[in-house]
Order: C-alpha cells, then sequence, then structure tokens
C-alpha cells in the first residue's frame, strides 16, 4: 500500500515530494489529536498502533466505542498547520 501511495497516488493528486510518504497521515493524525487532547490511548488506537500497558492491554479488552473514536476524529483540526 505504502509503494502505491508513494508512487503512484502523491504523484496523480500532485502532491509527490519527498516529504510526503504513506506515514505521513499517521504524524499528522497524531500530532492533531494530542494537540486538540485526545488521550494518547485513544489516538493509538485509531492510528492503528497497540495501545500500551496492562491496563489498557489487559482491562481495557473491548476497547473503545465507536462513539469514543468518532469524537476523537471530530476534535482533529484539519486547518491546522496549513
Amino acid at each position: 500500500m505504502s509503494r502505491w501511495f508513494n508512487q503512484q497516488f502523491t504523484k496523480g493528486v500532485g502532491i509527490k515530494s519527498k516529504s510526503h510518504v504513506f506515514h505521513s497521515f499517521r504524524h499528522t493524525m497524531v500530532t492533531r489529536l494530542a494537540q486538540a487532547g485526545v488521550a494518547e490511548p485513544v489516538h493509538l488506537s485509531l492510528v492503528g498502533h497497540e495501545r500500551q500497558g496492562v491496563t489498557q492491554q489487559v482491562y481495557l479488552r473491548e476497547g473503545f466505542t465507536l462513539r469514543q473514536l468518532k469524537d476523537a476524529i471530530d476534535r482533529f483540526d484539519w486547518a491546522a498547520g496549513a
């Protein structure tokens, strides 16, 4: 997926550069969610990282609800850094 993104997609939408790579989306998402005050375990879940620590991995088995994840995404500031 990342090869296609880096070689085809970015070129097709006119943003081809060494700084626009597949993981740029993840970096931006984590940064903007942290800036919006979203708790780290929530943004870890949103970007596909493993939750850390016994409490998150063992006791929070069900993870976060869709409502919690949507609320976090709604806090994402799309215009930040523009």
